[in-house]
């Protein structure tokens, strides 16, 4: 994605664990360090101690997140647009500090929905309670999540960011969003029905807001009438299998230009 976007004119920097450092650069990207050494990590006498069974003091795991959080801050300043993954928590709050968009990326289903329930894929739901168990799954874990992190994401708010900490039940529930921090982008690899009962594979989706909720579909139909299908069933664009991964990007940078 960083090569398409830079080949698109945008200037990218990735921003990850030192140890990555030299695979980011080999493709010529901007890289900037996230506190935090994976690689030293997975050597340590602390991953030992965690295989055994020993739980990680708390007092370490918010020094780390800490650290985390303020190399993130310093590698953001002056972005126009934040990409950030699951494991990036900093990236919605960043974003809203430096007024600019952001877009949530994972490689996982991650967006509530009532198909099927958190990280459950394969068991696709139509019984109508089933499908409000599965949204819930999801509100469940983000509520979950959020209050482990709530302390510490609070304090680097209000202390480092200079913005008002979140509500107890989290940024969903916030009063006001801000008008630019919205937007997601989430890589989804799912099924959906769509007219006259076929199905496609769509893997990307772009979701910027309930009301709005441009998307493209990536299929192995590759007629005529399959992208008609697609178009019909509310998809902005459709591609067929095999796919050129440059277009593919293109394709989405204009998806999330238009949004």
């Amino acid at each position: 994605m960083a090569i398409g976007l830079r080949r698109a004119g945008h200037q990218v920097t990735v921003a990850t664990h030192e140890n990555f450092a030299s695979f980011v650069r080999q493709f010529d990207l901007k890289f900037v360090p996230i506190a935090g050494n994976m690689e030293e990590f997975l050597q340590s006498k602390l991953l030992q101690r965690l295989i055994a069974g020993e739980k990680l003091k708390k007092e370490e795991a918010d020094k780390l997140l800490l650290q985390q959080l303020e190399s993130a801050w310093s590698a953001c300043v002056g972005s126009e647009v934040i990409i950030y993954t699951p494991l990036a928590n900093w990236g919605y709050h960043i974003a809203e500090k430096l007024g600019v968009p952001c877009f949530f990326a994972s490689v996982l289903p991650l967006t509530p929905t009532g198909m099927f329930g958190f990280l459950r894929f394969a068991q696709i739901a139509k019984n109508p309670l089933k499908k409000a168990i599965n949204y819930g799954s999801y509100l469940l874990v983000e509520f979950l999540h959020w209050q482990k992190y709530r302390p510490l994401l609070n304090h680097f708010r209000t202390e480092t960011l200079k913005l008002p900490p979140l509500p107890y039940l989290g940024r969903r529930f916030r009063q006001e969003t801000p008008a630019k921090n919205n937007s997601q982008f989430a890589i989804r690899n799912s099924q959906f029905a769509i007219k006259y009962r076929k199905y496609f594979n769509y893997l990307f989706i772009l979701w910027k807001s309930l009301k709005s909720i441009p998307a493209l579909a990536l299929s192995a139909y590759a007629g005529e009438i399959n992208s008609k299908q697609a178009v019909e069933a509310g998809f902005q664009r459709h591609i067929s299998k095999q796919i050129d991964p440059e277009i593919l990007v293109q394709t989405i940078v204009a998806l999330i230009a238009c949004t």
